[in-house]
């Protein structure tokens, strides 16, 4: 079943939901807002006319009127954009004598809710032009005796009184319209937004703790995985998305007027959608990155220029020290080239002649580095008895080449006395340990035979404890010879295709009663189908022997011991999984060397060889064999070659299976 994290059904319904609720808690907030300001949540609600909202857009209104006047605009543009059925807004200007000097609508004729009045500078006189509305809804501009259709500027400005008022019933689709029916709707449902507002909100924090702890989850993997977005560069990317953001400040710095159609506002609400959209984007991206550790900051375009800046300037100055180093024999070549360069200033024969002796120079430098280089490749594929020829070099490439065939030498003897020495610690061993093995053999004799006399009491137990370490001293000497040989390759070793699977469970049937009496159960995978490697059977079985051995020792009782086979591209490999009841604070390759055990008390069997064999007997079988501790899960790997199954033997001439062939049983 899939993680809840890492379903993209689940994703996508999460992000619908975020985004759905981020913009229904904006919308109720606002609504909060303009309840809030309406009175609705107080014993006296505001009528339309006075809420902010409807006072703001009359002022917006009102003020567009006197830019238009003050710009000397004609009144048949003003009447034109003023018509009845294009704004619900009514108006009386009046001098300061309370004269009345324009308007459009007539009071007498038309329903009005009064809003307020405003002042406003006035700098041209059009006489006294009345805008009146018609029986067709119509505009038309009537004058007195004294108007002329011509601006006339003032002296001064005129400070003028406006007188403001929405008309009754609203029947265009303007500002008023729109914020009417915000009203209305804030109205009706004013109970209702603060539950919305916090249900939105808990189902919006809900949702987003989810898709941050799903970010970079991915179905069928484990670990975080970038996408597609995740890889652009966070500066980029954060760039890219500031653009919508700079759009919308640009608009709202150059388009300050309250006055705006519906699809103006339809434009702004899909704006906000679609900031919402960028904004969980990027959080979620940030939340992926964070996620991958380094990536967040290394995955930038501002990184990448710092860190090749960094590169650059340490390869610069890396390349000034190692000059200020090489001053010794630098001046050496600053002398030659002067000494070359005021030659060539000269010109004539003489600059021919010393091009040819440069060419003759430059060859034979050439062809010095050459050897010094070959020499170089011998010494690194262990040609120690390679030596350099420095007769003819030049100084400074023939101390380079004697410092080489050093090298070589100090090779060659530290070799020889590693082989010597290697050579005298088998021989010590085995000698020791043929000198041991004699009078241990009579000491187990002996005890064998005490065991026999039938004694009693603290004697028995003696000889139990005698018997005990005696049988342990023999274990020892036994795997010291064995560790010895299997170190320096004194093994024969004969490869054959194998069949794991059947070497392993032959192992593990072997080790039964030992397992059981450590409460050990065995789980074994990979014996569905037959699984070939390239092995000697003996020495393997030994390795095998050597793991079970140490598991029946050091594992936790009543726990699982996990064998694994598996084939990986041309490998076949074992793994063998425990629990240790000791805390295994020690490093893996301290565990594999001879006479260190996982129990630093020292309180159980073992010599501390087993796993420092059972690596040396897999060396010589071309496997590997390796160590994984993760706080007291122990893991052991063998891996060898894999190979074909063996051919199956040919039937005899009628048709019947052969013999099976009995010499080598016997021989064995």
């Amino acid at each position: 079943m899939t993680k809840l994290s890492h379903n993209l059904g689940m994703k996508v319904f999460a992000c619908f939901l975020v985004i759905l609720m981020g913009f229904t808690a904006l919308i109720s907030g606002l609504g909060i807002i303009i309840a809030g300001e309406s009175g609705f949540y107080g014993n006296q609600p505001l009528s339309y006319g006075e809420t902010p909202y409807c006072q703001s857009t009359t002022y917006a209104y009102a003020e567009q009127v006197m830019d238009w006047l003050n710009s000397s605009m004609s009144l048949e543009d003003i009447a034109e954009r003023f018509d009845a059925g294009k704004t619900n807004f009514r108006f009386e200007l009046f001098s300061p004598e309370n004269k009345p000097l324009l308007s459009n609508f007539d009071k007498s004729q038309s329903a009005a809710t009064y809003v307020g009045e405003y002042r406003f500078s006035l700098y041209y006189d059009y006489g006294n032009g009345i805008l009146v509305q018609e029986e067709d809804n119509s505009i038309s501009i009537t004058f007195d005796a004294e108007t002329t259709t011509e601006a006339v500027a003032y002296s001064e400005p005129l400070l003028a009184t406006m007188r403001c008022y929405v008309a009754e019933p609203l029947t265009v689709s303007d500002n008023y319209w729109i914020s009417y029916r915000l009203y209305q709707f804030t109205y009706d449902f004013h109970v209702w937004l603060i539950p919305i507002l916090a249900g939105s909100v808990l189902l919006l924090i809900a949702g987003m703790i989810y898709l941050l702890c799903a970010a970079g989850h991915q179905v069928g993997k484990e670990e975080i995985v970038p996408n597609l977005l995740d890889k652009v560069p966070l500066d980029l990317y954060l760039g890219i998305i500031f653009v919508p953001l700079l759009f919308g400040l640009y608009i709202d710095a150059n388009g300050r007027s309250m006055i705006f159609s519906v699809y103006e506002i339809l434009f702004g609400v899909a704006y906000i959608f679609f900031l919402g959209i960028l904004l969980l984007a990027t959080i979620l991206t940030c939340a992926t990155r964070l996620k991958l550790g380094k990536y967040f900051y290394q995955h930038t375009i501002t990184y990448k220029v710092l860190h090749f800046g960094w590169k650059l300037f340490a390869a610069v100055f890396s390349t000034g020290v190692d000059a200020l180093k090489a001053l010794p024999a630098m001046w050496k070549v600053a002398v030659a080239w002067l000494v070359i360069s005021s030659v060539y200033v000269g010109g004539g024969f003489g600059a021919v002649l010393l091009n040819l002796a440069l060419m003759f120079v430059f060859c034979l430098m050439a062809s010095q580095a050459q050897k010094l280089q070959k020499g170089g490749e011998a010494l690194a594929k262990g040609k120690l008895n390679h030596k350099i020829d420095t007769k003819g070099m030049f100084s400074m490439f023939r101390k380079h080449g004697e410092n080489l065939n050093s090298i070589s030498k100090g090779f060659s003897i530290a070799l020889e006395q590693k082989m010597k020495s290697e050579h005298l610690k088998t021989e010590l061993i085995t000698n020791v340990s043929h000198d041991i093995k004699t009078p241990l053999t009579s000491i187990i004799n002996y005890v064998d035979l005490l065991k026999k006399e039938g004694l009693e009491g603290q004697a028995a137990e003696y000889i139990e404890v005698l018997d005990r370490q005696s049988r342990r001293l023999k274990k020892l000497t036994e795997d010291l010879v064995e560790a010895s040989k299997a170190s320096t390759g004194n093994l024969k070793v004969n490869l054959a295709p194998t069949d794991m699977g059947e070497l392993v469970a032959q192992a593990v049937a072997e080790y039964e009663e030992r397992l059981e009496k450590a409460h050990l159960e065995v789980v074994l995978n990979g014996l569905e189908s037959p699984t070939f490697a390239m092995v000697d059977g003996n020495l393997t079985w030994r390795v095998l022997s050597n793991l079970l051995s140490n598991a029946c020792k050091y594992s936790q009782a009543n726990t699982r011991l996990y064998i694994d086979i598996k084939k990986e591209a041309d490998l076949v490999a074992v793994s063998m999984k425990n629990i240790s009841k000791d805390a295994l604070n020690i490093p893996v390759e301290e565990l594999m060397e001879r006479f260190v055990r996982g129990d630093s008390s020292r309180h159980t069997e073992g010599s501390g060889l087993g796993l420092n064999i059972a690596q040396s007997l897999v060396g010589l079988q071309k496997g590997k064999f390796s160590l994984e501790i993760e706080g007291d899960l122990f893991k052991a790997y063998v891996k060898f070659p894999a190979t074909e199954p063996p051919a199956p033997p040919a039937e005899g001439p009628t048709g019947e299976e052969p013999l099976d062939d009995v010499s080598e049983e016997t021989t064995e």
